[in-house]
This record gives C-alpha cells, sequence and structure tokens, in this order.
C-alpha cells in the first residue's frame, strides 16, 4: 500500500508561500498608506505675530503653486483680506492706508495702498535653499519674508492660512523665530514625499533585481555554452531600456544624482559588460560549431 502522506519538501513550502503571502500584502499596505499621507493638500493657520490686535488686521492666504528644485525657485500667491477696522464697507476694500513688503528673488518689493483700495492678489517668487544631486532624499528650504505697516509704520497684525496641494512634495512651514509683529516670515522645508520616494526607489529595487537575473543568465549560458543570439537581443533590450527607466522616476533631475551613482550607473556598467562577455562567447561557440554540407 503506496503512502498519500506529502513529501518534507512541499510541507515546507506551504509556509514560505504563507511568508512570501504576508511580506507582499504587507508591502502592498505600506505603498498604499504611504500615497495616502504623501504631500498632498495642507493647511495650517498661525496666527499673528505678537497676538492679534483689538481692531484686526489682515487675513493672508499663502498658496503654493509651484515647485522647481533645479531653479531653486518656488512660486507662492499672496491673498489680502482686511478684518475688523482695517475692512471697508465694501468685500476686502481697506479702510485705513498701509504698506506691504515682500522679499521676493528679485529684491524687496514694496507696495503703498491708500484707503477704499482693494490689496490686488500677486505672486511671489522665492529663492531656495538645497541640491538635487541627493534626489530623491534631497532636501530644500525657503522662506515667505513680508511686513506690513500702517502709514505711521507701525506694525499690522496678519494671520497667516497656509495652502499647499502639490502631491510631489510634502512641505512644511513654521514661523520664524525672527519675525516681529506686523511680519510673516514662515520657514518652510521641502522634501520629496511619500509618494515619489516609493515610485523610486521601487523602480530603483526593480532595476537592481533585473541585473542580477541578467547576470545569472549570462554566466549560465557561458558555462553551457548556450549563448544565443536571443540571449544578446534581451541583453542590448535591457541595456537601452536602463535611461528610460532613469527617466521614468517622478520628477527626475538632471544626470549626476545620488540615485544614479546608486544603482543607474553601475546597471549600465554591468549590463554593458554582460553583453560583451555574452557577445566573445557567442563568437567563440560559433567558429567551433563544424560546417555541414
Amino acid at each position: 500500500m503506496t503512502s498519500t502522506s506529502p513529501t518534507k519538501s512541499g510541507r515546507n513550502r506551504v509556509p514560505a508561500a504563507i511568508a512570501a503571502l504576508a511580506l507582499l500584502t504587507a508591502a502592498y499596505a505600506y505603498v498604499i498608506v504611504g500615497f495616502v499621507h504623501s504631500g498632498g493638500a495642507r493647511r495650517e493657520t498661525f496666527a499673528p505675530v505678537g497676538g492679534a490686535g483689538a481692531d484686526g488686521g489682515l487675513t493672508l492666504q499663502a498658496t503654493m503653486l509651484t515647485v522647481d528644485p533645479v531653479m531653486n525657485s518656488y512660486k507662492m500667491r499672496l491673498n489680502f483680506t482686511p478684518t475688523g477696522s482695517w475692512a471697508g464697507p465694501e468685500h476686502n476694500e481697506l479702510a485705513k492706508p498701509l504698506s506691504v513688503l515682500v522679499d521676493d528673488v528679485g529684491g524687496a518689493k514694496k507696495q503703498q495702498y491708500t484707503a477704499g483700495q482693494v490689496i490686488p492678489t500677486s505672486d511671489a517668487t522665492l529663492d531656495a535653499v538645497g541640491e538635487t544631486d541627493t534626489y530623491p532624499v534631497d532636501r530644500h528650504s525657503f522662506t515667505l519674508d513680508l511686513h506690513v505697516r500702517d502709514q505711521n509704520g507701525a506694525p499690522v497684525p496678519v494671520r497667516t492660512d497656509w495652502v499647499s496641494s502639490s502631491d510631489d512634495w510634502a512641505l512644511t512651514p513654521a514661523v520664524s523665530p525672527d519675525a516681529a509683529p506686523g511680519d510673516v516670515i514662515l520657514d518652510v522645508n521641502a522634501r520629496r514625499s511619500s509618494s515619489v520616494l516609493i515610485m523610486a526607489f521601487g523602480l530603483m529595487t526593480v532595476l537592481g533585481l533585473l541585473v542580477v537575473v541578467n547576470v545569472a543568465m549570462v554566466v549560465r549560458a557561458i558555462r553551457l555554452r548556450k549563448v544565443e543570439f536571443t540571449t544578446l537581443a534581451a541583453l542590448a533590450a535591457t541595456l537601452f531600456a536602463i535611461p528610460g527607466i532613469r527617466n521614468g522616476m517622478p520628477n527626475t533631475p538632471p544626470v549626476g544624482t545620488l540615485a544614479d551613482f546608486l544603482v543607474f550607473f553601475w546597471a549600465l556598467m554591468i549590463i554593458g559588460l554582460c553583453l560583451v562577455a555574452a557577445a566573445l562567447s557567442w563568437l567563440r561557440n560559433s567558429v567551433r560549431e563544424p560546417k555541414t554540407g
């Protein structure tokens, strides 16, 4: 009578499959949670420095528009709304004159506004500090710096509503310790969002595994003297696909980043050497084959 009990190797495959499935499920959940909690929309309110004035002041909505880390240039939209005794009878109309000084990339810009005038919406381009050479873990910082004064030079309280909606960046604003009453000085730290990091490191991991598989394939084919033209074609296709994978990462800066030297440069070198070794083996094998006819 033959035994129907599972073999030892069969029993060992079940826990391994369960562990692999659990690992895949955990990785999937991590990616989804990382995407949900990535950059995205962010709103934060900062009270006026020194406290709100008894007769009101201004409310500033500072909206993040664009982030250009290559040029170190960040653009914001500034929208002022008077409140309390500073608000005129009409919507958004000033009841008293004041001045607004904004520190822009082109230098400080001072605008004077009279009673009965609406402060127009304006854009400010801010200079940033940071380099993209450590992409995708690069960090940048910039500062929103503006000052509001009345016609006598006294500070006007400003409440700030910060708004950003970039899915590619996680922006963290904080009030600068140098801010005085009537000032809005926000120090903003910028890093790549979780979704960008997941995509970038995911593509680098896939490329690394692809290189390992190609090396193993070439080594085995050379040892067995079974290098064929299809092997060379597959290696050539992988070689030309690497720049496409590199440029497929989100918000990829020019060549010369940390990701290039960690993965992509070595992937190009290794696949190129594998292609040369496989081609030489294919040529040697073709010479050794006896001619028929």
